[in-house]
Parts: structure tokens; C-alpha cells; sequence
């Protein structure tokens, strides 16, 4: 069965979507729910010259209550201290629920028609696609295996430490790696999938 996060926008607590029989959040990245106030400073730069980026209408983004866009638009988002408020999911499966992910994904700032998101896991994910945009894919630490299924066929594409990828609009795809850290940009919706073989 495919499923859809088509309520993203709306709210990350209250979307579900059902992956073969299972309901969770609707929107994958909301997996991570436990960051708390404190943890909006590892994203902003050590010094700022802008004091009202730390006022009080900034700081009402954090993580802790599942806002949609934890750092706001326009402030410099240190990306590789992002992953210090990760905690890598060991062994993930296409059956994996958002319970057990915990606080291995994060939306770091809305970009276009979706976000731009970090993670930080191994095994392999659920197929996944997005009918709205293509996907770019950077392997910030680690390596992963990113497949794609091509006419009816996966093509492996190994994407090591710096290298990146776009993946077509439309296009399932899913990650299989021993430990690998994800900086994506996202659109949205996005199609799930966790069987052997999503559907044409």
C-alpha cells in the first residue's frame, strides 16, 4: 500500500499517514521529537551580530514543540553541528516506525515546496518518491547506497562522503548504508512505500 504525506503543512503532531497497516506521522522527518529549546542554539552560528535572531518570536522554533520550520528563513544554520542533536538510528528497516527513528531526522528550515532536512542512520529505508520536484541527496559523513527504480529497474548509484545527487522527480528510491549522515532537500508530498517493490 502506498501512503502519502500530503498534511504536512498543516501540522507534524496531528498528520498520519498508514504504510501497510501501520499508522504514523504523516511527514517522515517530523520523526524527531525530543530536541528541546536549548538545542536551536547548536543550529545558529557561535557569534551573530543580529541579537534579534536570539529574541523571543525566533526562539518560539524549536523542536520540542514539533513546530513546521524549527530555524526561521533568513539566519545561518550551521549544518554540520546540526547532526550533534541527532541520535543515529542503528539497523532501520522499511518497517521501521517513527517511535523506533527517535531523534535520527530533523527539518531545518522550510525550503520551496518542502524543507531541507539532516539524518543520520544505517540499514535500509522504504522506498520513497515525491510527485511535486526533484530531490537532491548529500552524503554529509559516511556512505550510502541511494537505489533507484529506473523502468522497472534499481540502479544502485553509492554516493561517499561529499557527493550528492538528484533524484528525478517521481522516481521511488530508497537508502541502504552502514552509517551514512543525509543532508536532503525535500519536496513535498512524499510516497511511501515498504514492500519489495512499489508500484508503477
Amino acid at each position: 500500500m502506498i501512503s502519502s504525506s500530503t498534511e504536512w503543512r498543516k501540522s507534524y503532531a496531528s498528520s498520519t499517514r498508514t504504510t501497510n497497516g501501520s499508522t504514523c506521522a504523516a511527514f517522515a522527518p517530523c520523526r524527531s521529537a525530543a530536541f528541546s529549546l536549548a538545542d536551536t542554539q547548536i543550529l545558529r552560528p557561535a557569534v551573530t551580530e543580529r541579537p534579534e535572531a536570539d529574541n523571543a518570536l525566533h526562539m518560539e522554533y524549536h523542536f520540542a514543540s514539533r513546530k513546521r520550520f524549527p530555524v526561521p528563513k533568513a539566519i545561518p544554520i550551521n549544518l554540520l553541528r546540526s547532526f550533534d542533536v541527532l541520535t543515529r538510528l542503528e539497523d532501520r528497516t522499511p518497517d521501521t516506525t517513527d517511535d523506533e527513528s527517535g531523534n535520527s531526522f530533523a527539518m531545518i528550515s522550510e525550503f520551496r515546496d518542502g524543507g531541507a532536512f539532516v539524518s543520520t542512520f544505517s540499514g535500509i529505508g522504504e522506498w520513497e518518491r515525491h510527485s511535486n520536484g526533484d530531490e537532491l541527496v548529500f552524503a554529509v559523513e559516511g556512505q550510502t547506497d541511494l537505489v533507484l527504480l529506473i523502468d522497472g529497474e534499481e540502479r544502485r548509484n553509492t554516493l561517499d562522503q561529499g557527493s550528492l545527487i538528484v533524484v528525478p522527480k517521481s522516481t521511488w528510491h530508497r537508502f541502504e548504508t552502514n552509517g551514512v549522515k543525509i543532508l536532503s532537500l525535500t519536496p513535498q508530498p512524499t510516497d511511501h512505500y515498504s514492500g519489495e517493490v512499489p508500484p508503477d
